[in-house]
């Protein structure tokens, strides 16, 4: 009797840890394609549709009849393309606009317009690992921000009496707020982040928690070990607070009171971290990631374009 119980006891517990075993692979097998798909070219629908709820879309006649390719060589040595509209009306105002993830210039054009009307010369680059980025993966805006001080590089170059303003949603957000922490020529006056993350790691913790089943250390792990290799910083070392000491330009940070991706909470460390003069912070009512304009159009406009007049006028 002994035996047959003693023979019970080590089956169930050989039992157990074949299951404890396949849990941890699947975990890390899941982690895996996790990290493959969120950094592929053009990005992943599901995680796109967590983020905004939607797949973008990335048609525009206006822009498509408004612009002109253009291109800058970064220090990689890599020809970056971009989209150019020139304002009708002659002017030394510039607008960097920097797209979200899975998105591209083309769907960018409810703020080109606006910005457009405004008076400013439009910039629309594409950001590393989308659509004409001759990169293969997206490094969500951490290696961005040194392709954006190439295209600055770029405007002042063709225009010495450019003021430069940038502005960029999501990811788009955290490569100009990056970009920021750098040491910017005096011609850039300005940085508006709409929906900018504080870290890899927190955009990920959340996706995890919100949208998988998965155990969230384990996977974050395998996935910080991706993100190492691809763009050369783990998902805790991709930290944007840590850099917000660095930023002097007047920066106002937009986010949405209903933001599943970068809560409020979280997404306040951005403003009350940043020492910077005219440093503001705005969130929009019923404003979900990425999606803050469609919200509350008027509210997000107005506190724009008061920022702008305030620092960089027209």
């Amino acid at each position: 009797m002994k035996e047959f119980l003693k023979s019970r006891k080590n089956a169930g517990i050989t039992i157990i840890s074949v299951l404890l075993i396949l849990v941890l692979l699947i975990n890390v097998l899941s982690a895996v394609f996790l990290s493959f798909s969120l950094l592929k070219k053009d990005g992943w629908e599901r995680f796109e549709e967590y983020l905004y709820g939607r797949q973008l879309s990335t048609a525009s006649e206006w822009i498509s009849e408004k612009s002109e390719k253009i291109q800058v060589v970064n220090s990689e040595g890599e020809e970056l393309n971009g989209l150019k509209i020139k304002n009708e009306h002659v002017s030394h105002s510039y607008i960097l606009i920097c797209h979200q993830y899975g998105g591209s210039p083309e769907a960018m054009e409810e703020y080109a317009r606006h910005f457009y009307d405004l008076g400013f010369n439009i910039i629309l680059p594409y950001m590393r690992g989308h659509a004409e980025s001759p990169y293969n993966k997206i490094s969500f805006g951490w290696q961005d921000k040194s392709d954006i001080i190439n295209w600055i590089e770029k405007i002042i170059k063709e225009d010495k009496k450019a003021k430069i303003a940038l502005f960029g949603v999501s990811l788009g957000a955290n490569a100009v707020t990056l970009a920021a922490t750098e040491e910017l020529p005096t011609n850039v006056r300005l940085v508006i982040s709409d929906s900018c993350y504080t870290s890899l790691d927190d955009l990920m913790k959340a996706y995890i928690k919100n949208e998988t089943k998965l155990s969230s250390l384990i996977v974050r792990g395998v996935i910080s070990a991706y993100v190492k290799n691809k763009i050369g910083e783990s998902l805790k070392n991709a930290n944007t607070v840590s850099q917000l000491k660095n930023i002097e330009l007047p920066i106002i940070f937009i986010n949405g009171e209903d933001d599943a991706a970068v809560p409020p909470l979280v997404s306040k460390l951005l403003y009350e971290n940043c020492d910077a003069e005219g440093v503001e912070e705005v969130v929009i009512e019923n404003g979900t990631h990425g999606r803050n304009l469609e919200a509350d159009t008027d509210a997000y406009w107005e506190n724009i374009d008061i920022f702008i007049l305030n620092y960089l006028g027209i």
